[in-house]
């Protein structure tokens, strides 16, 4: 019986298909009603069965086109709302600024977990930020794009959740305070502002934070 290749389905009916019909066809001339039946039965499932997957790999070829076209139709609607490169630098310096903060208390809470050191947790407790007030500024924020906002005070949430009971820790009331609880709140802020950062450096162009500013905008306006 002549093998059917599935990647050219198309040719299937034009070839190795009319090719399998000719050969069952001759078959059944040999057998009685009941196996011409079964035969007959077999083949159509058969048939029927290539139909099915030839159409499942139009339909996943169809979801590839679609989820390329939304992917580019979003990007290009971030890139229409691109805010001045300053206000994208100044995002991404205190995202940067905020990973890399707590990146360096990390090691600490664990040595404090290790020691309890009195003079590391006083330490460390003063990195602690009492108030979220401060962290997002106002011109910015309301400056950028809805997006690199959104990105922005997503990213101060994230560091005010663990910079907030850090203030706590030299508190004698409450000396179980440094637990791995903390330690996993961090690590997980720091993996969330990375993404923060990732999705900003995938929207932006490098070469549009890279441009060189040493002429004002309007120098190159004509008259």
């Amino acid at each position: 019986m002549t093998l059917i290749n599935m990647n050219q389905y198309p040719c299937i009916l034009k070839g190795q298909l009319r090719d399998l019909l000719t050969h069952s066809m001759t078959l059944m001339e040999n057998l009685d009603l009941s196996e011409r039946l079964i035969l007959s039965a077999l083949m159509l499932n058969f048939m029927t069965l290539c139909v099915v997957i030839y159409q499942a790999r139009l339909n996943k070829r169809s979801l590839e086109t679609t989820k390329q076209s939304m992917e580019l139709s979003l990007k290009e609607r971030y890139i229409e709302n691109l805010p001045e490169s300053n206000s994208i630098i100044f995002v991404n310096m205190k995202l940067t600024e905020w990973r890399e903060n707590l990146i360096q208390i990390k090691p600490l809470l664990k040595k404090s977990m290790r020691r309890l050191d009195d003079k590391l947790i006083d330490l460390i407790s003063k990195k602690g930020l009492v108030s979220p007030k401060g962290l997002v500024r106002k011109f910015y924020y309301n400056n950028a794009s809805p997006w690199l906002s959104t990105m922005y005070i997503t990213g101060a949430q994230y560091y005010y959740d663990c910079m907030a009971p850090i203030t706590y820790l030299c508190n004698k009331q409450k000396p179980d305070y440094i637990s791995g609880s903390l330690i996993e709140r961090v690590a997980d802020s720091i993996k969330h502002i990375s993404e923060l950062l990732c999705f900003i450096k995938d929207i932006v162009p490098e070469s549009y934070l890279e441009c060189p500013a040493s002429v004002k905008d309007e120098s190159f306006f004509d008259a």
